[in-house]
């Protein structure tokens, strides 16, 4: 058996994780500089809170997506 048969998954395997993980280090980098403005800001409501949900919720079907192609894989 050839050695690059064997490396194929999990290449793949890391090729998602580091997608998760660039995924949420750009969640964290975003949403630290929206609150940073909304505190720098005169305004009371806090409006960064819509993003953080919304792009988090993305983010969890992201995860869980990769979850679940991964658990469907085996």
């Amino acid at each position: 058996m050839p050695d690059e048969d064997v490396r194929k998954p999990t290449k793949k395997c890391d090729a998602h994780y580091i997608d998760i993980k660039a995924h949420g280090g750009a969640y964290i980098i975003v949403n630290v500089f929206l609150y940073i403005v909304w505190k720098l800001s005169d305004v009371e409501y806090p409006w960064p809170l819509w993003v953080m949900s919304g792009w988090g919720l993305g983010l969890a079907c992201h995860i869980f997506g990769r979850y679940l192609a991964r658990t469907a894989r085996r």
